[in-house]
């Protein structure tokens, strides 16, 4: 059972993104389905395929799937890295509850939030469609799967995201690992391939349906090619797993690094050389593409392999270490 008062303190922190998570939902599907249907009722010739291509553009919500995806990451972060960062966490320790009802209660808020408002928000645009003589357009559009697919994505990508915050000290490392092991499978596979292809390898294959299947955000973004239902399995595996280590690490995890880089140090010569490793790549693949000509790109892919490997070697260095307002006080 979650308390009601660690919940209410919880929605006093994060009222705002929490809010975010209500209202683009609805801006991406009701209110963009009444826009669309205002269009599509001027085009009452289109075939049931152009209809069926319009109704899914809307029930896949093309155009604030980003979003969604951001504000979810944020909230992880909230919940847990600002309030590692701004003292908050420290006072929290003092409540008469486990580590571990704490740490349910932020995932059971998001999570609740986030299926309520998505879940409902897509029931509306569902029934107006409908309500507007749309039925066999919409059967030919089939959006369940993809809706269950995207909710599972979300839902895993926010879990993952609060499991990060169990191993760092502050909202800025959990937002840059966060984003960093979300888009690595499918990430590292493209930057990798763009090495090869720059020192001369070529016919080299696209990424793989599979490997897609294992970068969450591809459930919420990849509208060309829709996620199979098929694959669900991989972002509720993700959810338990991220859960449950949540629930330990956040049982184990010692405040006195509270503001720090990491809360476990002996990870972090794995985490910094994966950092530098990652940031060389997408800077060389990104100083490549934007400012090779010919010849030169040899040039300035490893200018940009070096500089963004410096810098990143540079950023994981530096001291995380944020005094609280508790701690100056005293």
């Amino acid at each position: 059972m979650i308390p009601k008062a660690v919940i209410r303190q919880e929605i006093k922190q994060t009222w705002m993104l929490l809010a975010g998570l209500v209202i683009i939902p609805i801006l991406g599907f009701p209110v963009n389905a009444y826009l669309r249907i205002e269009r599509l009722n001027r085009s009452s010739e289109a075939s049931i395929e152009t209809f069926a291509s319009h109704i899914e553009g809307v029930l896949r919500a093309r155009g604030y799937s980003v979003w969604m995806i951001l504000f979810v990451i944020l909230l992880a972060a909230f919940f847990l890295g600002l309030e590692r960062r701004n003292g908050f966490h420290n006072f929290s320790m003092t409540f008469p509850y486990k580590r571990s009802t704490l740490f349910l209660s932020k995932w059971v808020l998001g999570t609740g939030v986030l299926t309520v408002s998505y879940t409902g928000s897509f029931l509306a645009a569902y029934g107006m469609f409908l309500s507007y003589g749309y039925k066999e357009s919409i059967a030919a559009a089939d959006p369940w799967p993809t809706f269950l697919a995207t909710l599972m994505g979300l839902i895993g990508i926010f879990t993952f995201s609060l499991f990060v915050g169990t191993i760092t000290g502050d909202i800025y490392p959990q937002l840059l690992l966060s984003v960093g092991c979300l888009y690595a499978p499918a990430g590292i596979f493209v930057l990798i391939r763009h090495f090869l292809y720059v020192h001369g390898m070529e016919s080299l294959p696209s990424t793989p349906y599979w490997l897609g299947a294992f970068t969450l955000p591809w459930y919420v973004t990849s509208f060309s090619n829709p996620p199979l239902l098929s694959y669900s399995w991989i972002p509720l595996l993700v959810t338990l797993c991220s859960l449950f280590a949540g629930l330990y690490l956040y049982e184990k995890s010692p405040n006195e690094h509270n503001g720090e880089f990491l809360l476990f140090p002996r990870l972090y010569p794995v985490i910094q050389t994966s950092i530098v490793l990652s940031g060389s790549l997408i800077t060389g693949s990104f100083l490549e593409r934007v400012l090779s000509t010919g010849s030169s790109s040899l040039l300035f892919y490893w200018t940009g392999f070096l500089l963004g490997g410096a810098a990143a070697y540079l950023i994981s260095k530096t001291p995380y270490k944020h005094k609280t307002w508790q701690t100056t006080k005293r």
